[in-house]
């Protein structure tokens, strides 16, 4: 029997493996929390075993040396196809699922990032107001300061010295300890990270999304530590508090990281597309002539002498 060695149906066959497998990755990729080795591999190995199986049903089919045993392998290779797409299904429709939730995780993340945004403002808005108190205090030491020398002195300033240069030399060495030099950059780097990071989680991309799960509380609150060592410096006589932001960070992990059910149309779906794929080479296979069909079974063993 004259068939081509890879024809178009064994592409789809390859094709729908490889996509099947891709989606599986994905999933795995979230359900994993990221861990890209395992994600490979396991994925990796769904596209060989479900691929593997569909072909090596297909090449049993169209054997020029039919048997009962062949036949008989030929069913169990199917059978066992089936168990394999019923295990990975879960693993497959895992993305799809949380897919399908995905306005609510979004939704969760994106106020994490905000919150980090939200923070820098906070911070500027504390540090403008400190620096808009002192100033105001420290005129009024320097208006007052022959009713009440001793405070004028507190406050670090000197006689004989002008007293507007004073106040703006204190000013400055205040909003430079308050806005260090490498402030903005700082902000700057957080701002298109976090940019970035916003943009991953409402495209949805699964590696992306796992990145910015793991980096971002770490994230929030590292910036949020330098942003309260900053403001722990006092200018002289200066009574204020640190800064302090309340931070509310919406977990997600669980979600991401418990294997659900398939339950919806486009997981199961687009599975059953996929598994009738793989296994088109398999049904579009015509058996040898010299298949006698159903009789090895109803005949009894026969001699096998082609096997």
């Amino acid at each position: 029997m004259d068939q081509s060695k890879f024809s178009l149906a064994d592409l789809f066959t390859v094709l729908g493996a490889l996509i099947f497998g891709y989606i599986c990755f994905l999933s795995i990729n979230l359900f994993s929390y990221g861990n890209l080795t395992f994600s490979i591999m396991l994925a990796f190995g769904f596209f060989l075993v479900l691929g593997g199986l569909a072909f090596w049903a297909k090449w049993t089919k169209r054997t020029n040396y039919p048997s009962k045993f062949k036949r008989i392998t030929e069913w169990v290779l199917l059978f066992v196809f089936v168990i394999t797409a019923v295990i990975s299904l879960r693993a497959y429709s895992h993305y799809f699922e949380l897919y399908n939730n995905k306005e609510v995780i979004t939704s969760q993340v994106i106020t994490n990032i905000e919150q980090v945004e939200n923070m820098f403002v906070e911070y500027e808005d504390y540090s403008n107001n400190r620096l808009m108190l002192y100033e105001r205090r420290l005129n009024s030491v320097v208006r007052n300061k022959q009713v009440n020398p001793r405070e004028y002195v507190t406050y670090g300033f000197e006689e004989g010295t002008d007293d507007s240069i004073q106040i703006e030399n204190k000013m400055f060495t205040l909003n430079t300890q308050v806005y260090p030099s490498n402030y903005k950059e700082m902000k700057q780097i957080d701002s298109i990270w976090l940019a970035s990071s916003k943009n991953k989680v409402e495209e949805w991309k699964s590696i992306g999304i796992v990145t910015v799960l793991k980096t971002l509380e770490v994230s929030l609150r590292n910036s949020k530590t330098a942003l309260v060592e900053f403001s722990t410096f006092r200018a002289p006589g200066e009574k204020t508090d640190n800064f302090a932001f309340p931070m509310v960070f919406n977990d997600v992990s669980d979600q991401i990281q418990t294997l659900q059910t398939p339950s919806t149309v486009l997981s199961f779906g687009s599975a059953i597309v996929l598994y009738l794929l793989m296994l088109f080479s398999y049904f579009v296979t015509k058996r040898s002539t010299k298949d006698p069909g159903l009789k090895f079974l109803l005949a009894g063993s026969k001699s096998e002498k082609h096997l």
